[in-house]
């Protein structure tokens, strides 16, 4: 192993910046996989977990992992049988490279029954060169493994992630991330995911408390709660984050649903009396970044619209302070980072708007993509132009 890998193996350092700059016209570099403040403990939420060993900043790596395989296709856009039939193909060339992985290495196989068992698998087990002894001299057991691959296998293509260096938009790809699977569903996540190559780089999409829970969005999370509800329902569980009991249990919820359902296709109208009911219920700024995050898609209507928001006038937001809002309460997002970026082009790129500064702008960024460029890099790859 090269200095460089075994720096990153030890401190999860990672600078893409030269292969972003190049418009990833290079191979995927080459990374090294790193657990960093981590530990697997019971979760509430869900069976077992990952949790935060320590406090961490936004896009703070968490652990670096290598799959161990990844199926990929070019898949039809349209859903059809030839769809159907090429996600057939891709998923049993995977079983396979996953059958063969587990024949050939013993300890592939330990951690892979750590899956599918009720037992909370010591940390320890994930670490690259772990001295606890992990290996299995049995023949593996197929209905087991596929029993687990249905169950945590995961896709590059997910709401919480982004493929980094890939030209083919129609390519698609399944694989098995071993600690990544043990990461639980929040409606208020604090991790996202970023694929390079065949490894995933797990950070933390805003700032984390020691001990909290290391969560992804299993789906989108910015929807009203009855919406995440239907997600979650087919998901086969139901989400009991801090953020869906919060909106199913204040004493103004009939009153959030009301907005919701009074605002239906008048979006302008929506936010302004979320607005007014977020200084009437007295919330704390957390929990109003949980309702607006509840209400993007209000918000983003009304920003996109100049007719709009002439006639609001100030009775919401700029667009800026709600995407930092929404940010903060549930990690980072490609769209939220989008309106920042926004935000800050129409004001000239200059101290920003309401107070909303370039480096909080490239926080956002680093919430979305994590710590794995420079600020010039990041600065270019978000859209963010330099001005002098």
């Amino acid at each position: 192993m090269s200095w460089r890998l075994e720096t990153q193996s030890r401190t999860g350092a990672i600078d893409v910046s030269d292969w972003v700059r190049n418009g990833f016209r290079d191979k995927a570099p080459e990374l090294a996989e790193y657990v960093g403040p981590v530990e697997i403990r019971k979760s509430d939420l869900a069976g077992r977990g990952v949790f935060a060993a320590k406090a961490v900043e936004a896009g703070t790596p968490m652990f670096v992992t290598e799959a161990v395989s990844v199926g990929r296709a070019m898949l039809p856009d349209q859903a059809d049988q030839s769809r159907e039939l090429a996600q057939l193909v891709m998923w049993k060339g995977f079983v396979e490279q996953v059958l063969e992985a587990v024949k050939r290495c013993g300890r592939t196989l330990r951690l892979i029954y750590a899956l599918s068992a009720d037992e909370v698998p010591e940390t320890e087990l994930f670490r690259p060169n772990s001295k606890v002894r992990a290996f299995l001299n049995e023949k593996p057991d197929v209905g087991r493994i596929l029993e687990v691959l249905d169950v945590n296998s995961m896709t590059e293509e997910a709401i919480s992630s982004k493929k980094l260096g890939s030209d083919d938009e129609g390519c698609h790809g399944v694989g098995l991330w071993l600690l990544a699977s043990l990461v639980n569903h929040s409606c208020t996540p604090n991790a996202r995911r970023l694929h390079i190559g065949d490894h995933m780089v797990v950070f933390a999409s805003r700032d984390v408390k020691a001990g909290e829970e290391i969560t992804f969005a299993y789906f989108d999370v910015l929807l009203a709660l009855k919406k995440r509800r239907a997600l979650a329902k087919a998901w086969g569980f139901q989400c009991g984050c801090e953020r869906c009991v919060f909106e199913e249990g204040a004493c103004h919820a009939e009153e959030i649903e009301g907005v919701v359902e009074g605002g239906e296709g008048d979006a302008g109208k929506a936010v302004v009396r979320l607005e007014e009911g977020l200084k009437r219920w007295g919330t704390k700024a957390r929990e109003r970044g949980w309702l607006r995050a509840s209400f993007w898609e209000a918000f983003s209507e009304c920003y996109k619209s100049e007719k709009t928001m002439r006639k609001l006038g100030r009775r919401i937001p700029a667009e800026a302070v709600v995407a930092e809002s929404v940010a903060e309460a549930v990690g980072g997002d490609e769209r939220v980072l989008k309106a920042a970026v926004e935000a800050v082009k129409k004001n000239g790129g200059g101290g920003g708007v309401g107070g909303f500064e370039m480096e909080r702008v490239l926080k956002m960024g680093r919430g979305v993509y994590g710590k794995v460029m420079k600020k010039q890099a990041m600065r270019s790859f978000i859209g963010v132009p330099t001005y002098s």
